[in-house]
């Protein structure tokens, strides 16, 4: 299971009546925030999509993926050309398909050549 990487709320009580309202309304607060999944994901940079072939990408979540893929670049550039890339769903998946708990699929592809880097943010 991925570790989180936000530390829990302080667990002391304070006091005066109101400041502990107050500090347990924060606790609160904050422990929805950092539930909600985008707020715990990951950022995925530079990866390599070949044209046409589909590629499994390691997220480390311990579950299966949601994925906001940013526009393909090539070396540095953005694309002007028209193109693709799909997150393959398990809706289709074989049994060769990586587990979607450990691995994202994508697949790229409408611009020939050899492939286009992307970043990728899961959650």
């Amino acid at each position: 299971m991925a570790r989180s990487r936000f530390q829990p709320a302080v667990a002391a009580q304070l006091g005066d009546e109101v400041a502990e309202r107050v500090r347990r309304n924060h606790e609160q607060r904050i422990s929805e925030v950092t539930s909600v999944p985008i707020v715990g994901g990951r950022l995925l940079r530079n990866v390599f999509l070949t044209d046409n072939i589909p590629t499994a990408v390691p997220h480390g979540l311990g579950r299966p993926a949601i994925a906001i893929v940013s526009p393909p670049r090539r070396n540095g550039t953005g694309l002007t050309a028209p193109f693709v890339v799909r997150v393959d769903g398990s809706s289709d998946a074989t049994d060769s398909t990586p587990d979607p708990s450990k691995f994202i699929t994508l697949h790229a592809g409408g611009w020939g050549g050899t492939g286009v880097f992307v970043d990728i943010w899961v959650f």
